[in-house]
């Protein structure tokens, strides 16, 4: 059932803010737990690019399917989108299935990253949760403060 509310103003919130729903869901998920173990990084790096992982030893991470599926939807440029080269273990010669298999953890699964202490970081607990509209501020919090006031504004005005 398609709401015919929701398509009538869905378009004028969209003008207003626009949230960014991978990153408020990756929230959600929490941070994923590092695994005891460490890899040492030696093919496809690099140490002074941001788009490729550094060499040497690095923490690993097994996440679930659906933190990898959600995560691989938020990019900015800062960083490459999740499912690139820098992030995936298989990318610099590593097997997921001999890593992650035997991951019974919360949110553990058969998908292993390198660095996901950095994306989670930098894209999700730091990220932008507002990703258009006349409210996407640098500082999102301050685009929410903005809606929110609106929103109590418009409510008002309602009542009246």
């Amino acid at each position: 059932f398609d709401s015919p509310i929701k398509e009538a103003v869905s378009p004028m919130v969209k003008f207003f803010i626009d949230s960014n729903k991978n990153v408020i869901y990756s929230l959600s998920l929490g941070q994923p737990t590092a695994e005891s173990g460490t890899l040492t990084v030696t093919e496809n790096c690099d140490n002074s690019d941001t788009k490729k992982a550094n060499c040497g030893v690095q923490k690993y991470w097994c996440m679930d399917k659906t933190m990898n599926k959600t995560w691989a939807k938020i990019h900015t440029h800062k960083y490459p989108v999740f499912s690139k080269s820098r992030w995936p273990c298989e990318d610099h010669g590593f097997d997921s299935e001999d890593l992650c298999g035997s991951c019974t953890a919360a949110g553990c699964g058969p998908v292993c990253a390198l660095s996901a202490d950095v994306f989670y970081k930098e894209e999700v607990k730091h990220g932008d949760t507002i990703k258009a509209g006349i409210f996407d501020f640098d500082n999102s919090e301050i685009g929410g403060t903005c809606a929110l006031i609106l929103s109590l504004f418009i409510m008002m005005g309602g009542l009246m």
